[in-house]
């Protein structure tokens, strides 16, 4: 009888030592499993703060170019201020051009984050190269302003010598599906359009035109590099869809 109990209880340790086995083999497949998990999260979390960081560059690349447009306008109203001849007409050129960059910082303020612009972030690289070309022309305007008191005239660069237009002649070179789109064509001819309005600005006050004149022309030059900007982004939106299909 003993010798049954013991091999009985020999039994029960040893099927409570084959479970005990298999319980501790089932934890550390979890254990594995959770592991894994939480590698898999961490190289997660360490692609977002990437894109995040990105972003929060590009949005200071931004931020210094609205500064840039601010700047541009300022030099705009100082110059024509030296060419005024009667303190009635600087008074409106100087109250018309501060209401331009009031209206400008304002809808910089107010922008609003939409599913438009969401759309158009589908590649972090692309919104940087495309924003530094947007920043090149305000540096070209800047550029081509900064002497005018002199009233000398001088030749700018062409539509396609420029950066945007490096870019624009690639991208026709290669084919690329948001070329056939309308809203390239009509970004294409605003481009152009904005070279021959700076140079139209120079050449007028090199020729000392008047201050009506010339606002006229610093207005245009306002709203076309306004409307590159805008279509610009309505292109990288074209770009995110094309890559999405």
């Amino acid at each position: 009888n003993l010798a049954a109990r013991s091999a009985e209880a020999a039994n029960e340790i040893k099927k409570l030592v084959e479970e005990a086995t298999m319980t501790t083999n089932t934890g550390k497949e979890i254990s594995d499993k959770m592991i894994k998990g939480y590698i898999e999260l961490k190289e997660q979390i360490a692609k977002n703060k990437e894109m995040i960081e990105k972003v929060f560059a590009a949005s200071q690349e931004q931020e210094r170019a609205i500064k840039q447009i601010n700047d541009t306008v300022n030099l705009i109203d100082k110059n024509t201020q030296a060419n005024a001849n009667e303190a009635a007409n600087i008074a409106s050129l100087v109250n018309q051009i501060d209401k331009l960059a009031i209206d400008f910082i304002q809808i910089a303020t107010n922008a609003k984050f939409n599913e438009e612009i969401r759309k158009a972030v589908c590649d972090v690289e692309l919104n940087q190269n495309l924003l530094q070309r947007k920043y090149d022309h305000i540096i070209f305007l800047n550029e081509n302003l900064a002497n005018v008191d002199n009233f000398q005239s001088q030749i700018i660069k062409k539509a396609n010598e420029c950066s945007l237009g490096h870019w624009i002649l690639d991208s026709e070179r290669e084919n690329k599906v948001y070329t056939q789109t309308t809203i390239w064509h009509e970004f294409k001819k605003l481009h152009e359009e904005f070279h021959n309005t700076v140079q139209e600005y120079i050449d007028q006050n090199a020729a000392h035109a008047s201050n009506y004149e010339l606002r006229l022309i610093a207005e245009k030059m306002y709203n076309t590099l306004t409307k590159i900007f805008s279509d610009l982004d309505k292109i990288k939106i074209e770009i995110c869809k094309s890559k999405e299909s």
